[in-house]
């Protein structure tokens, strides 16, 4: 009798970490329009994942408040696969957010910077960071002129 409930409980157990560990995957976005809203929705503990491939002129603003425990994620569906092109840029606003994977080639910032720790002046990102990304060949089109 005993080794009934051990395995019912066992079983039981498992379904409810299987079910957890599906609810964890993380929500995936594939054009400009879902990433925006997903952004605008995100929770404490919610992952974004940017499906493989360009991304053409994208403004990122990352705005929400994770927690310690519960960090907000935005990330690559593979690390170095989700390119940033054209006029893209990421602004951080709020706290414990994470952007990670991304890679911002052949394009310019329509702002002055790729990765602002900020959306406004009065908008800071505290305990948030970019990791695991690459900035190649982004360049400001009058940064080597001579105006």
């Amino acid at each position: 009798m005993t080794y009934k409930i051990i395995t019912f409980f066992a079983v039981i157990i498992l379904l409810l970490s299987c079910k957890e560990a599906n609810k964890k995957q993380g929500l995936l976005v594939s054009d400009k329009e879902s990433l925006l809203a997903a952004l605008d929705d995100a929770k404490p503990g919610d992952e974004i994942i940017m499906a493989n491939g360009v991304w053409t002129d994208v403004q990122i603003r990352f705005k929400a408040r994770g927690t310690e425990k519960m960090l907000i994620t935005l990330r690559a569906e593979t690390p170095g696969e989700v390119f940033l092109e054209g006029k893209s840029d990421l602004k951080f606003g709020g706290e414990y957010l994470i952007a990670s994977g991304l890679f911002f080639r052949n394009g310019q910032t329509p702002t002055d910077v790729v990765v602002e720790f900020r959306t406004h002046k009065d908008t800071i990102a505290n305990h948030c960071s970019l990791v695991n990304s690459v900035i190649l060949d982004y360049n400001q089109l009058k940064r080597d002129r001579q105006d």
